[in-house]
């Protein structure tokens, strides 16, 4: 495998764990929320993930859909006055640390005015080893809720 596919193949593994581990931790809250049946639904955004990203098998097994920021205004759950929760990843890389920051979003559609709330984050940085020559997640962190 030529390095540049081995690459992309680590940093798809690398988004894929730290948005796993960000839905069990935010699953977790909500979990013990009590939505009735009016819990929203979950959808995450694919638009700063890599052109070439899959997702791991995790997400067939949650009840979240895929979508693109370019779509927010035609999803139904808006145009019903729902409401509907969306994740945003960013990933920055600076030296030899990467960063995944995982966001969720409320939003929330009123007459014709739409609310976005911020929720709660995940910050997963890893750090490259040379001497090992692989990443490795040093630093965990979670904010809001």
């Amino acid at each position: 495998m030529c390095s540049n596919a081995k690459q992309q193949n680590t940093i798809n593994k690398m988004i894929n764990d730290s948005m796993h581990s960000f839905l069990n931790w935010y699953f977790s809250i909500a979990d013990n929320i009590n939505y009735g049946e009016d819990r929203p639904i979950l959808y995450v955004c694919t638009d700063y993930l890599p052109y070439d990203f899959g997702f791991s098998e995790f997400f067939s097994q949650k009840s979240v859909r895929f979508m693109s920021s370019y779509d927010i205004g035609k999803l139904k759950e808006l145009k019903k006055e729902k409401g509907c929760d969306i994740l945003l990843t960013t990933i920055e890389l600076k030296q030899n640390y990467l960063t995944i920051k995982i966001k969720h979003w409320n939003l929330k559609r009123r007459k014709k005015q739409l609310y976005m709330g911020y929720s709660c984050m995940g910050i997963y940085t890893y750090e490259y080893s040379c001497d090992d020559q692989e990443w490795k997640l040093i630093d965990t962190k979670y904010r809001g809720v």
